[in-house]
């Protein structure tokens, strides 16, 4: 016997598995031209429908009655349990049948409105309003008038929406009932349209009392006003009383506590050794809750011995608010606390930088006081804030601000002008006769140059022609250095001023030997600073004069070749 390779039954099972596909497509397309058409059914009418959905309603009506007996009949636990199954579809079939029924005979109106869900659902805001009801009656009762007036209209909505959808209902059946001719039917709808009278006459009723009831609360009389009033005087008389005695209790109690911390932290803090110690701070910090603590506590036993339970529960409330805020964040807390321990990065006595300016820490605390002597400014800062920056020790003689109130200074681009007032905010200068004011951060990007601090420096170049070379750095020097001095000592205003007057050769250039006036003067002349250059200039050209010296100009010389070259 001849044997086949397994390769090759490999290749014939491959072929057969991709002809089948083709083959039942073609006898699929052979079956249906062979088929005829199908013949479409001709659109029932609605009496036509309803009567099928009655029919279908008596068929499941008596099968249900077949498995109630049967169920009456069954003795065993599995055959119960199969038949209450059946129940139950039964009767979910029924419902939909009917609610298709109602939905045919109406003409497709919304009949959710007449069906009120059952269904509970989890609403935190209501179970938290049922768990602190007790608290919030009193309070209720000055809010009712409005939210009663609210509810209502939205009640007299409904029941409009309710009547208009009966109305149509009802129209809809008695429609119903003169198209059709089937007994069974007709019974149906007047037993459908019975109910639906029931509720429409139910929904006017409900409607006529929601409308004198709105009517009433929105013309209200004179003795409603009355009432009004008398409530509000009850409660003023009653809660607010208790109110001012609970507020009052804690504002004592709250001012005995911090004269008394007050004086401690004075105490304790008066001395620059005390300051830097760590108990203080622990001591200073159990004081400040302390006195928060005993503050509450005085209002709430002023509330209890009251029995004013709704004040209470209400303040305990915010208590246990103000609680969960403080767990949420417990972090920015643990290092305020460490800040105020005198931990943290910022510490008490320190310097720290702030908005650009650097300010003196006085006093750590809750709002902590920070002090600039340049500007003679205090500025208050909270722990939040605080705890972003950072602090270190300074040095005796460390700048707080380049300059003071009536101090002379030139910014950068050669503005030059006088202080006249500096805060932390803005500094104003009289500049060219006129007042020009600068934020902080713009003057100190300006890089302000203090004439009147520790005095200034005139410093003039001035050239001379190459002729002079020979003697340039002898008697040319010397006779300049002594018309320079002569001048400065005899000049009424800048000779008291002038500390130190130098006169030396600088360089050659392009075109000149150049010379270099050094005149070093006091802060107190720093008003005289662009005079006193202007001077120096003057000085020089007339010493030029007077003894003949060339000043040289800028010169291009051009050198050109012989036609031999």
């Amino acid at each position: 016997m001849t044997t086949i390779p397994p390769w090759r039954s490999l290749l014939v099972t491959l072929l057969l598995l991709l002809m089948l596909p083709a083959a039942a497509q073609e006898q699929a397309a052979e079956q249906e031209q062979t088929q005829p058409p199908p013949v479409e059914s001709a659109p029932r009418d609605l009496p036509t429908q309803l009567a099928d959905l009655v029919d279908a309603i008596t068929s499941t009506k008596q099968e249900l009655s077949g498995v109630r007996q049967a169920l009456r009949r069954a003795k065993e636990d599995q055959e119960r349990d199969s038949l209450n199954a059946d129940l139950e579809r039964l009767n979910k079939r029924l419902s939909e049948q009917r609610l298709s029924l109602e939905k045919l005979a109406t003409g497709g109106v919304d009949t959710r409105l007449f069906y009120e869900s059952n269904e509970t659902k989890f609403n935190l805001v209501q179970d938290f309003e049922e768990v602190v009801r007790p608290l919030l009656l009193e309070l209720k009762k000055l809010t009712e008038h409005p939210r009663l007036v609210e509810r209502l209209r939205g009640e007299q909505k409904y029941l409009q929406s309710r009547q208009a959808v009966a109305e149509q209902a009802l129209a809809k059946i008695g429609e119903q009932k003169k198209s059709v001719d089937n007994n069974a039917v007709k019974k149906e709808l007047g037993s459908l349209e019975e109910e639906w009278r029931q509720r429409r006459d139910d929904t006017q009723s409900k409607l006529t009392l929601v409308n004198l009831q709105l009517d009433e609360l929105v013309n209200p009389d004179k003795r409603i006003s009355g009432q009004l009033g008398s409530a509000i005087a009850e409660f003023l008389h009653e809660r607010g009383i208790n109110m001012l005695l609970g507020a009052g209790a804690f504002g004592l109690t709250y001012l005995a506590f911090y004269l008394s911390v007050r004086s401690l932290r004075r105490t304790l803090l008066h001395h620059q050794k005390l300051r830097s110690r760590f108990w203080p701070r622990v001591v200073l910090v159990v004081a400040d809750t302390l006195t928060l603590t005993m503050s509450v506590l005085a209002a709430m036993m002023v509330l209890y011995t009251r029995g004013d339970w709704l004040n209470l529960g209400l303040l305990l409330i915010f208590l246990l608010a103000a609680a969960w805020t403080l767990r949420q964040s417990l972090p920015r807390h643990l290092m305020e606390a460490r800040i105020l321990l005198n931990m943290g990065p910022v510490r008490d006595g320190e310097r720290v930088v702030y908005r650009g300016i650097p300010w003196e820490i006085t006093n750590l605390g809750v709002f902590s006081t920070l002090y600039n002597p340049a500007l003679n400014a205090t500025f208050r800062l909270s722990l939040m804030e605080l705890g972003e920056l950072h602090s270190r020790p300074f040095a005796v003689g460390e700048p707080w601000f380049p300059s003071r109130t009536g101090d002379y200074v030139i910014l950068d681009g050669d503005i030059f002008g006088k202080v006249l007032i500096q805060t932390p905010e803005v500094v104003q200068m009289q500049v060219v006769g006129s007042v020009k004011t600068f934020s902080v951060e713009s003057y100190l990007a300006l890089n302000p140059r203090n004439l009147s601090a520790e005095g200034f420096s005139l410093i003039v170049t001035f050239g001379l022609d190459y002729m002079h070379q020979p003697e340039i750095t002898g008697r040319v020097r010397d006779e300049l250095d002594q018309a320079v001095r002569e001048r400065l000592a005899a000049h009424p205003t800048l000779h008291t001023h002038v500390s130190d007057i130098m006169v030396e050769f600088n360089g050659a250039g392009p075109s000149s030997l150049d010379f270099i006036i050094v005149v070093s003067m006091h802060g107190s002349a720093a008003d005289k600073y662009f005079s006193a250059r202007r001077f120096l200039q003057r000085v020089a050209v007339e010493a030029c004069n007077a003894h003949g010296w060339v000043v040289p100009f800028d010169q291009l010389t051009v050198h050109v070749a012989s036609d031999s070259a």
